[in-house]
């Protein structure tokens, strides 16, 4: 090749590589085609073109140019991670693996080595090997810290181990990573509850209402599950009457989707037909079916009448007697209550002027949801 063509094959790849990093995709595939015309055995053309074939979702058009630069660039590891990548994305486990494998041998960037890890700690946890999950996910925390998807993950694992103690000192690290994010104190609610510590979960849930900036569809969904949980044990009805209080403040306060006051309303439905109110459980039903219109029309919480129960109230009560623990100060705890930030021992509503609205999009109920609407149609009629 001439000096020439030489400079036009750097010029074409470095262009390739800019359009790429600007969303240029199309011109980034062109330049990394007229790359390849010029050197057939050119591996960072085909890397340029692979990379914006993985972008598009071609991920077959991938493997084929990533293949091709390992081909032309057999003892480069990074290479090797990029094919098994693109393998992992349609499921070629196996072809994946080997790739992988191949990489680690060679030695890749510690960016790659990050990703590889992340990915062999995913494919190991959904085939239930869950003990090299959490070694890959560790090694992949070692080199690219601070990544919520490794803590969420390996929060799941220590769960799923029954390892409580591990996985709330990871629900801590998450709550620290991530202070406007439910994520952590829901992973403490679920573990707290898995070890049968409910009144302890319960202050999950209170310290993440007290903190967050919103009160997230997920948290109203486990404060329901929470009064659920106490009326097993208690069989008190009022944990129904507090569900639903929690629904409707959702509803009132945030900005659910269309799938969100559907689930509203058909648990709603069901809180309503364990109270044998069968006109309400109607009413909510119909609400279901006609999402949109009965949002935007108030149905449920339009007709909320706070002094018979303010949800205001029960959250106040949830917020008060701040919990204590003798490991940390007063000082301590006041700190972290103002910075949003709670962590959990490890051992034994905003201003918005504006009226918000869903729009009125197709939306169907799905089949699972219609067979629940029709058996609570059956117990309200009986």
């Amino acid at each position: 090749m001439s000096d020439i063509q030489n400079e036009r094959l750097i010029e074409f790849i470095s262009n390739s590589k800019v359009a790429f990093i600007n969303g240029q995709f199309q011109e980034a595939f062109t330049l990394a085609k007229e790359a390849i015309k010029l050197d057939e055995n050119c591996a960072d053309a085909y890397q340029c073109a692979a990379n914006v074939c993985m972008s598009l979702g071609r991920y077959e058009d991938a493997i084929e140019y990533y293949q091709k630069a390992v081909n032309c660039d057999p003892n480069n590891g990074n290479r090797f991670f990029s094919l098994g990548y693109a393998q992992a994305s349609v499921n070629k486990i196996a072809e994946a693996m080997q790739n992988f494998a191949k990489a680690d041998e060679l030695g890749l960037n510690e960016d790659a080595a990050g990703q590889m890890y992340h990915i062999l700690g995913i494919v190991n946890q959904e085939f239930g090997k869950l003990d090299d999950a959490l070694i890959n996910l560790k090694k992949s925390e070692l080199i690219i810290p601070a990544d919520m998807d490794i803590l969420k993950r390996k929060a799941v694992i220590y769960g799923l181990l029954d390892e409580i103690t591990n996985g709330l000192q990871t629900a801590n690290q998450m709550k620290l990573l991530a202070p406007s994010d439910y994520s952590g104190y829901q992973a403490a609610y679920i573990l707290l509850k898995q070890a049968g510590r409910i009144d302890d979960a319960f202050k999950e849930l209170r310290y993440a209402r007290m903190n967050l900036p919103s009160f997230p569809f997920a948290l109203c969904g486990d404060m329901v599950n929470y009064e659920l949980v106490k009326h097993e044990q208690d069989g008190d009805t009022i944990h129904f009457e507090k569900a639903l209080a929690y629904i409707k403040h959702f509803l009132k306060k945030e900005k659910p989707s269309i799938s969100d006051v559907v689930e509203c309303y058909l648990t709603a439905a069901d809180l309503y037909l364990q109270l044998e109110d069968a006109d309400k459980v109607i009413e909510c039903l119909v609400a279901a079916e006609k999402p949109v219109f009965s949002y935007n029309n108030g149905v449920l919480f339009g007709e909320y009448t706070p002094q018979q129960l303010d949800p205001n109230s029960i959250l106040n009560e949830m917020n008060a007697n701040l919990y204590r623990y003798e490991q940390l100060s007063v000082e301590q705890l006041e700190a972290m209550r103002k910075s949003g930030t709670y962590i959990t021992p490890t051992e034994e509503s905003k201003a918005d002027n504006d009226e918000y609205k869903l729009t009125d999009e197709a939306f169907d109920i799905s089949a699972e949801d219609r067979d629940r609407i029709n058996r609570m149609y059956i117990g309200a009629y009986h």
